[in-house]
């Protein structure tokens, strides 16, 4: 039984249903990828800020959101449903007023704090999740049903993390998608809210943050409020163009250009990807940069040095009367001294009275006045350092900001668990105290530490588990039944190839290469493995329209021999059809089928019968360009995406 709630206004919502945050990844190969998870975020999320239908208040418009969480003495908009719809112009103050006895949402939906009452939905999802934990403690106790329970506990879980979603729906008697955005917006806000306080931690190599710093990081999402883009620099991985190779630095070695540096420098050299690299410096080699909290003179040890090739946007950045600038990538920053703060700026950033910092022959700052050339976009090698704390280094005297290069191994794992607790224990309680909230149920999990190797495109990437030697792929093609079983087989090898067996792009290209060679073998001689099997289910009298696989099975029985039968499989292969080396019966029993299927073009496919071999009449011919295009071209491209920056912009499939 379902209690009846109060009568609610019939009103017509038109709200858009705004769904969840997915981070476009950094494409490319990391060593060590240190994932957690939130657990069950969405049922969370529903316990921790009490949403349900009648613990509803009202709600602010989303542009004034960010405002009112930033505490700005501006008008609001307030509209409320109970007990009549009406929206309600409030001060800073008066929306204050209603927000003590409730909890905020990043939707700008208020709900009564559970002190008062506890939303239906709470003690659902409570009771559902008791539910669950009976169930897994069974499947320990009780090896005999094991599968029984493990079914049990996961039908569990996916009924407790989609409830939320039926407020969604139109016909549900409580439809409401502002219930829906409170619980997606929230879970958006969260996940960025952790990433920042990741980033800040390795970033300043403590597993703890002051008040104060929790409550930047806070800000700074906020900053970001309803925007998709990569909000953090420092999480996992980064950009590291930078700036151009003749740039001089200042170093242990002495002065030179940071590219004969790059190859001076004590270390290995390891390849990322094509024309990009990358020194672990072993040694510790200092170089003289600028500290921009202290604003003083400082030295630092160089950490990595890193050089890839790129097609980007130059700019030359030139103090006025002096004779030597730099030249820096789109997306690099200079530090300039704006007001009385030193801050990394971006070449189209800058604004008037923004000044950079020269180094001067008796390791002294001044401050310059300085014009910027756009040189247009060109291909030429870039390099960059990273520097310990503070992530500034000098470039032919002139004070520029470095990537942070980030890889987990290099911060230990405990180190990690340390900083997830922490956001467990302090981070999402402190946001307790802006948002309503007086107990988090919100806890980040450790799920594993990987290597990883990702694409650049969402979800989509493969991860090989360090402790349990284990695979796990996501969204790419190897997973995807209707490629050919040879090609799936080979991608996975490449794959475990880049993470397991740490082979380089040129090694790997090599490996790409002889299965190329091979694949074009295996299709001029009709090999079954590199081709898409399709099944002949029934006869085509029995369609209303005959798929062109069923169509290409019939033509074969009509033209070479009837082999296909109901219940046999075919092989796909593209072919073409020279209709002029066709007899006149072979052309008119093609027309026929035609009619007969209603067919007004001729599909460019071949199925062969799955074991039997029968030679093909030369009025066919085997398209090889296509057939490699579609088994391996276009599927190998598309997973060396991340390393190698040439992915098909449309990729070839079969047409059935």
């Amino acid at each position: 039984m379902i209690p009846v709630l109060r009568t609610r206004v019939k009103r017509k919502i038109d709200v858009k249903k705004i769904g969840a945050y997915v981070r476009q990844p950094e494409p490319g190969l990391f060593e060590s990828v240190y994932i957690t998870d939130f657990s069950s975020l969405y049922p969370s999320i529903i316990r921790t800020f009490n949403i349900g239908p009648e613990t509803y208040l009202g709600k602010l418009d989303y542009e004034s959101v960010k405002d009112f969480l930033l505490e700005k003495d501006i008008i609001y908009n307030f509209t409320q449903f109970e007990p009549e719809l009406i929206t309600k112009q409030l001060t800073l103050s008066e929306v204050k007023e209603i927000h003590k006895n409730s909890i905020f949402t990043l939707s700008g939906a208020f709900f009564q704090h559970p002190n008062i009452k506890r939303s239906l939905l709470f003690q659902i999802i409570t009771h559902l999740k008791l539910q669950r934990d009976e169930y897994k403690k069974l499947m320990k106790t009780d090896k005999q049903n094991y599968t029984t329970y493990d079914n049990q506990q996961r039908s569990t879980k996916e009924l407790t993390n989609s409830i939320y979603g039926v407020f969604g729906f139109e016909a549900f008697r409580w439809f409401d998608p502002n219930l829906v955005n409170s619980v997606t917006l929230t879970g958006q806000f969260l996940i960025k809210f952790a990433s920042v306080l990741y980033s800040k931690m390795i970033q300043k190599k403590r597993s703890y943050l002051s008040h104060d710093e929790i409550e930047e990081s806070r800000r700074r999402v906020l900053e970001m409020y309803l925007e998709n883009d990569v909000i953090d620099p420092y999480v996992l991985y980064s950009d590291t163009d930078s700036v151009d190779g003749n740039s001089l630095i200042d170093t242990d070695f002495g002065i030179m250009p940071i590219a004969e540096f790059y190859e001076k420098a004590p270390g290995k050299s390891t390849e990322r990807g094509i024309n990009s690299f990358y020194k672990n410096v072993y040694l510790s080699v200092y170089t003289k940069t600028y500290d921009p909290q202290l604003q003083k003179p400082v030295e630092y040890e160089i950490k990595y040095i890193t050089k890839h090739k790129v097609n980007k946007r130059i700019f030359r950045i030139l103090p006025q009367g002096l004779e030597r600038g730099v030249l820096i990538t789109e997306d690099h920053s200079i530090m300039v001294l704006r007001g009385i703060k030193v801050i990394p700026i971006k070449p189209k950033e800058t604004i008037h009275g923004d000044r950079i910092l020269v180094k001067r022959d008796n390791g002294t700052f001044a401050s310059y006045l300085f014009d910027i050339l756009d040189l247009g976009i060109e291909d030429r090698w870039m390099y960059d350092l990273e520097i310990d704390e503070v992530h500034t280094f000098v470039a032919n005297n002139i004070l520029v900001h470095n990537s942070v290069f980030l890889d987990i191994h290099e911060t230990d794992k405990n180190f990690m668990d340390q900083s997830t607790k922490f956001i467990n224990d302090k981070g999402f309680q402190q946001l307790g105290t802006n948002l309503g909230f007086s107990e988090s149920l919100l806890e980040l999990d450790y799920k594993g530490l990987y290597s990883g190797y990702f694409t650049d495109s969402k979800k989509k990437y493969a991860l090989w588990d360090i402790a349990n030697k284990k695979l796990e792929i996501t969204g790419l093609e190897i997973v995807r039944s209707d490629y050919p079983h040879l090609t799936r087989e080979r991608l996975k090898i490449i794959l475990e190839e880049l993470l397991i067996n740490r082979k380089s792009v040129n090694e790997i290209l090599n490996i790409v290469e002889i299965y190329r060679k091979d694949f074009i073998e295996r299709i001029k001689r009709l090999d079954r493995s590199v081709a898409r099997p399709m099944p002949y289910n029934k006869l085509i009298k029995s369609y209303q329209k005959v798929p062109s696989h069923v169509f290409s099975m019939e033509l074969w029985n009509t033209l070479i021999h009837n082999d296909f039968k109901i219940g046999d499989k075919g092989f796909l292969f593209k072919a073409k059809y020279d209709l002029n080396k066709m007899t006149l019966k072979q052309k008119q029993q093609l027309e026929n089928l035609m009619k007969q299927t209603d067919r007004k073009s001729l599909p460019n496919l071949l199925t062969v019968p799955e074991s039997i071999d029968r030679k093909i009449p030369d009025y066919i011919s085997i398209d090889i360009e296509a057939n490699l295009k579609f088994i391996w071209n276009d599927r190998i491209d598309y997973l060396l995406s991340g390393i190698i920056k040439n992915k098909p912009q449309e990729a070839s499939t079969f047409n059935i």
